[in-house]
């Protein structure tokens, strides 16, 4: 069956709703550049206001091994997300497929455990907030997210809440063996843990839906920057969320069967 933008929005709804344990990590134009370990522009540095990624810079080797290790985990429900053709930053066709064709072959993982990087964002951005949102509500849900962010206005309300931060990716390790912890010794099963962590939410995904699966583990990037960032600059800090209802709405990504 052909791997639609809807359809995979669908099938983490549904997994969500049928209390399927899964998890979820997604590996878009940051996690590729660290993956490869060299950058998509001319500058040294990638990065913005919550990581930094320089290939010359020393200490990274151990980070960018862990994220090759949530880039190459394989088992049952544990999905990987790569970015298609349609959202590469690179200028021509034959390079954007380049880049969907090296995620695909590099994470050695069969169809069915891939989908989009960008599966809650675009078109499916209202469908994400009305139709899957509401199932965190459902879950006893835990939150990990910035230091900086603000959570009184989610739309659920997380039982627990971790705090990461900036540079995640390279500094933040720790929080992965305090949370085991806590799973381990709460008992905690058929959870739902959100990561709004950057790269390192792919690393969570990886090591805690490895350390026990009864959980599910989603890697939601920005999709609650409105409601985490709310009356700050960072609310709106990314193209979907800038996109006036009409146009991301028409905005959709897609697969390419190779």
């Amino acid at each position: 069956m052909e791997k639609t933008f809807r359809g995979e929005l669908n099938r983490m709804r549904d997994l969500l709703r049928d209390r399927v344990p899964f998890g979820l990590a997604r590996f878009g134009h940051a996690e590729m550049e660290i993956l490869q370990g060299r950058l998509m522009h001319q500058k040294e540095v990638s990065g913005g206001h919550e990581y930094r990624y320089a290939p010359a810079e020393p200490g990274n080797e151990l980070p960018r091994q862990r994220l090759w290790d949530s880039f190459l985990f394989s088992r049952p429900n544990y999905l990987v997300g790569i970015n298609c053709p349609h959202c590469s930053l690179r200028e021509t066709e034959e390079e954007k497929l380049g880049d969907f064709v090296w995620m695909r072959e590099h994470s050695g993982q069969p169809e069915d455990r891939l989908t989009f990087a960008t599966i809650y964002f675009y078109s499916n951005y209202v469908p994400f907030l009305n139709e899957v949102v509401p199932l965190f509500a459902t879950y006893q849900t835990v939150l990990v997210c910035n230091a900086a962010c603000t959570t009184g206005g989610l739309p659920f309300q997380p039982v627990q809440v971790y705090r990461n931060h900036y540079d995640a990716w390279r500094h933040d390790w720790p929080l992965v063996e305090q949370m085991k912890r806590h799973i381990a010794e709460s008992g905690i099963s058929g959870g739902l843990f959100l990561f709004c962590a950057g790269a390192f939410g792919c690393m969570l995904a990886h090591q805690l839906f490895e350390f026990c699966p009864e959980n599910t583990y989603l890697d939601i990037g920005s999709s609650l920057d409105p409601y985490l960032f709310a009356s700050t600059p960072y609310a709106k800090n990314r193209r979907y969320l800038k996109q006036d209802p009409d146009t991301q709405a028409q905005e959709s990504c897609r697969w390419v069967t190779l």
